[in-house]
């Protein structure tokens, strides 16, 4: 299965999600977002850039998994993105390494769908 086909599964799983399990799933999968992300910075430190490139882009995933997580506990729809379409925008890196760990990281999550 290719990563976009991955994405798209989970994506309707997440779009007929209650509420109540979405908010799980964003949790754990903010959770486990960051667990990845740490795997960055022994290279960071070595001062390698194109990790310090894949940590931006875990801080923007679990930013934004994290105002998804705001909006529906507030339910605020102006501050969340559209829930049929929101994993698949997550999704839009050009980074191996997150897309990798991002698939780990949604099927740890999924659990809640």
């Amino acid at each position: 299965m290719t990563f976009q086909q991955d994405i798209e599964r989970f994506q309707k799983k997440y779009f007929f999600a209650k509420n109540d399990d979405r908010i799980k799933f964003l949790m754990t999968l903010c959770f486990y977002i960051s667990m990845f992300a740490r795997g960055t910075y022994p290279e960071i430190r070595q001062n390698k850039p194109d990790c310090a490139n894949d940590l931006i882009s875990f801080n923007e995933l679990t930013h934004r998994v994290s105002k998804q997580s705001l909006a529906i506990l507030l339910e605020d729809s102006d501050m969340g993105y559209p829930h049929d379409t929101f994993l698949t925008d997550l999704a839009q890196t050009d980074s191996d390494l997150v897309k990798a760990d991002f698939i780990q990281a949604i099927s740890k999550a999924s659990r809640y769908l």
